[in-house]
């Protein structure tokens, strides 16, 4: 869609005591092209009857929009669009208005909200819209004008007692009247001294992502790029902290239970026996082949191997050549291929429905520990192992694909452990293309994908699978060519189980620490 054609009148609500409002909302549109006009918000210092409102405000700020409307309609325009002074609009507006297609029925649309009913996904970056607040950005169409001019003074299903403010006339209307908005938000407000709340205020993040009851869109984020949810998004949703009553009470809301259902939190593998996908990527062979070879020796009912490779060369170990994938990627450092080959070990190893959990290797990876104390661990917790770290890179890698919003992302090691609920969810929301400008992509993208999926934190660890000795002043890991008990130690205290990079000359075998 394009916002000029659908919505040929605009108007910024500004009081004229906000003349600093005024100037930065009027740049802001500038930058963005759009052609919005400034409408005089009634000023509530001068209200005397606030006609059953709360405040003066709040019946101000109801007059104000019933007079946008009012002139909307005597102009006999299609739609009207309606911004307020503290909009904050995406950087990435147009490109994704125009992969947004409003449906036929459409009655009014947001270009941001905030959410308390669990909004559906209806296509690209659009949600049918349940049960929203905020008015800082949003349109009406000619057809619902009265109505919303009715619902605007308290006429379309009066509440009982004083009337509440605008955005709550609005949700009271989104089960009568086709809503839709854009997901992510487009349009948010600004951090700033609000008018009507008295003090520095904003329901939203700096990325655009609501503060309130994030938990009603958990999964919504997946869907927007066209993967899917995890089945349980949404459903484990706590009471908000703040709903009106006069929005319960017009809605009906039926707001999920802060009680979870039994097992939902994170369960442990007691009652299944841990079986383990060992996942390895690599050139060719195996550095230490014959210390994987004792570290699972003796349980064969306990893991398969999964080998992907692009190397022709001869393998001279067994287990690497017998364990090969067919499907093979090309693989280039930095890139999303990598994903891509870690994927197609996901989907391979998946199908074997007794694999309980799946973890990555290299050529250079070795064992820190026996086999037995990696199962004892799993049967104590079965959770997901994925690191998590910080750095300035982090804001890097977010401009690289801005249709992710900050909040979203999550950046960790390559090498994880994942537990087969999350590889389901990662299996089943392939949003590989929209990482494919990222640079190191394999050290986010899974992360990432379980959290805009809505999979919940409490069911992953934040623990390092494995230890890498990274040299500060190159940023690259330390190379082994022996098995240096010094630094063979210091991996062991770091609490992973495996660690990187040994070399072929390494002689892991004399340690002895693998076997059990």
């Amino acid at each position: 869609m394009k916002l000029t054609e659908t919505f040929p009148l605009m108007y910024f609500l500004n009081l004229a005591k906000r003349q600093d409002r005024r100037a930065r909302c009027e740049q802001v549109f500038e930058d963005a092209d759009l052609p919005v006009r400034r409408f005089p918000a009634v000023n509530a210092e001068f209200v005397k009857n606030s006609r059953k409102f709360e405040s003066a405000g709040r019946y101000a700020h109801a007059v104000s929009t019933r007079m946008i409307i009012r002139r909307a309609m005597l102009r006999k325009a299609p739609a009207v669009f309606i911004f307020e002074d503290d909009v904050v609009l995406s950087g990435e507006l147009h490109e994704r208005l125009a992969e947004i297609e409003l449906p036929d029925d459409w009655g009014m649309f947001y270009l941001g909200c905030q959410h308390h009913e669990r909004p559906q996904t209806v296509g690209t970056g659009l949600v049918r819209v349940k049960g929203a607040l905020d008015t800082h950005a949003w349109g009406v169409r000619a057809t619902h004008y009265r109505q919303v001019m009715r619902a605007l003074e308290g006429k379309e299903d009066p509440p009982v007692g004083s009337l509440p403010p605008a955005d709550v006339f609005l949700a009271r209307l989104h089960p009568k009247v086709p809503t839709y908005a854009a997901f992510p938000n487009l349009a948010w407000q600004a951090e700033e001294h609000s008018d009507l709340v008295k003090g520095v205020f904003s329901n939203y993040h700096a990325d655009g992502t609501q503060k309130p009851v994030q938990e009603v869109t958990a999964g919504i984020m997946a869907e927007s790029l066209g993967g899917r949810a995890w089945e349980g998004a949404g459903k484990e949703v706590k009471k908000p902290f703040y709903v009106s009553r006069w929005y319960e009470r017009g809605l009906e809301m039926t707001i999920p239970s802060a009680e979870t259902e039994e097992g939902s939190d994170v369960p442990p593998s007691r009652e299944v026996e841990p079986k383990v996908g060992f996942l390895c990527l690599t050139k060719g062979g195996h550095n230490q082949p014959e210390v994987w070879t004792e570290f699972w020796r003796g349980y064969e009912n306990n893991y398969r191997v999964y080998v992907h490779s692009k190397g022709e060369e001869a393998v001279e170990c067994d287990w690497v050549r017998s364990a090969k994938i067919p499907d093979v990627i090309e693989t280039k450092w930095g890139d999303i291929s990598l994903v891509r080959a870690q994927l197609a070990l996901l989907r391979e190893a998946f199908k074997d429905e007794g694999l309980t959990h799946f973890l990555f290797f290299s050529e250079s990876c070795v064992p820190l520990w026996p086999f037995d104390e990696l199962l004892t661990q799993l049967r104590l917790d079965g959770r997901s192992w994925v690191s998590s770290y910080g750095g300035d890179e982090k804001e890097k890698r977010r401009e690289d694909t801005r249709r992710v919003p900050a909040g979203y992302w999550r950046f960790h090691s390559q090498w994880t452990l994942l537990r087969r609920d999350a590889v389901e969810v990662i299996l089943q929301c392939d949003l590989t293309e929209h990482f494919s400008s990222v640079f190191a992509p394999d050290e986010c993208y899974f992360g990432t994908v379980l959290w805009m999926a809505g999979f919940p934190e409490e069911r992953i660890l934040c623990r390092d699978l494995t230890w890498t000795d990274w040299r500060e002043e190159t940023a690259h890991p330390t190379l082994f060519d022996e098995a240096d008990p010094i630094s063979v130690a210091k991996a062991r205290s770091s609490g992973a189980f495996f660690a990187r990079k040994f070399t072929k000359a390494a002689d892991l075998k004399s340690l002895g620490i693998h076997k059990n």
